[in-house]
């Protein structure tokens, strides 16, 4: 597949601009600097997602001029094959908190798939790319997920929406048979950073649902080139109108799908 821009390159341009937007995030990071507000949803937005997001979408344009927009904040913008997905704070309730684990997301879609994804984190100083086709990397080294023998050594992320509806429920009335078959589970609240620790191996196993396009395109990117498998709860692709998640290496994944088969909803 032939695209207008280098992709095997992108992020000799993207990573420096994502750990400006870094910097800046960890500037206001615990100071009294920070106008936080509720959104319909009941999550967080202040101004350091507002002012990053800007940031972001002035420097991508100029590196792709012919590329839509579709970020968190402000929505779509543009038209055109292309079009960049932005998350520029992962993690904001975390970030508004104090608590050190949040990311700026960045993916490149082409006909609404990812070709390219990046997620920083400005604290451990991770910058996790991938490339269709070409691999998933972090900090320069190759990513590949973990295999697992058994389903009770694995650490599982889940995250769960704001608003406690049917599927909030839904992974709640899953958790059970989670917790008593893994290793562990862990609820960290960054889902795109979440996907990215997936991939390098730091967890084995992750699901969520009623999250945004901006949480995943690049996330899963990461973890589909690092081996794994990425769907919804019914084992459906991922795309733009998705409505739950599910990722993991390939048998960990399928075990997974199994136990949320059990008395779905």
């Amino acid at each position: 597949m032939n695209h207008s821009v280098n992709i095997l390159r992108l992020h000799e341009s993207v990573e420096p601009l994502m750990r400006e937007v870094g910097r800046f995030q960890l500037s206001l990071f615990r100071t009294d600097n920070l106008n936080v507000q509720v959104k319909a949803d009941g999550s967080y937005v202040c101004n350091a997602d507002l002012h990053s997001e800007q940031m972001l979408k002035e420097c991508l344009h100029s590196i792709l001029p012919e590329a839509a927009f579709f970020a968190e904040e402000s929505g779509k913008s543009g038209q055109g094959a292309y079009q960049w997905v932005i998350d520029p704070l992962d993690g904001t309730t975390n970030y508004v908190r104090g608590i050190p684990y949040f990311a700026i997301s960045v993916a490149l879609t082409y006909n609404g798939n990812s070709i390219w994804g990046a997620v920083f984190n400005p604290v451990a100083n991770d910058f996790f790319y991938a490339i269709k086709d070409h691999g998933a990397y972090c900090n320069g080294k190759r990513l590949i997920l973990n295999r697992v023998a058994n389903f009770n050594k694995t650490l599982i992320i889940v995250g769960f929406p704001y608003i406690k509806e049917a599927g909030y429920k839904n992974i709640l009335n899953h958790l059970p048979q989670i917790a008593l078959h893994s290793y562990a589970f862990r609820h960290l609240g960054a889902a795109a950073l979440d996907q990215a620790y997936l991939a390098c191996g730091a967890a084995d196993g992750l699901l969520f649902c009623q999250l945004g396009w901006w949480d995943v395109a690049a996330g899963m990117l990461l973890v589909t080139e690092a081996g794994g498998q990425v769907s919804d709860f019914q084992g459906n692709l991922i795309s733009e109108g998705y409505q739950s998640f599910v990722a993991g290496e390939v048998e960990i994944h399928r075990a997974l799908l199994d136990i949320l088969k059990i008395g779905s909803s």
